[in-house]
């Protein structure tokens, strides 16, 4: 992906796929753990997909992805994360772990001022959005 540091095309990360851009957001297999993680710390859900993800980062809200569509300062902050932390892992070469990534994910969550954990969204958005 980038020109300034041309690579063999091969994710950086998992080192088996090509890097696109689809997969530097979401196919990645270490970065979809981290959205697993990162939506079970904030919303209740059972069931979360590469292609639900990748239909709300393109805000094409479908029946699958709409429990999350309202959240979008949520997802803002998980692409900073996946942003933060691929660079990290390429420019430093450190290896992409999951946990490091959520435990920066939640220091974004605790010092951005819109946007809580899922044990204070549903009351702080039911409070203060109209219905």
């Amino acid at each position: 992906m980038p020109v300034k540091h041309p690579t063999n095309n091969i994710c950086p990360i998992c080192a088996v796929e090509p890097d696109t851009v689809r997969h530097f957001f979401v196919d990645c297999p270490l970065k979809f753990v981290f959205w697993q993680q990162a939506f079970s710390t904030t919303f209740t859900t059972s069931s979360l997909s590469s292609d639900n993800i990748w239909d709300l980062l393109h805000l094409h809200i479908t029946d699958g992805n709409r429990p999350w569509s309202t959240h979008l300062s949520h997802i803002g902050l998980i692409l900073q994360t996946i942003w933060s932390m691929h660079w990290r892992s390429v420019f430093h070469n450190l290896p992409w772990h999951p946990h490091i990534a959520s435990q920066f994910y939640q220091n974004l969550l605790s010092r951005h001022p819109f946007v809580s954990s899922r044990q204070n969204t549903q009351n702080q958005f039911g409070a203060q959005l109209p219905q």
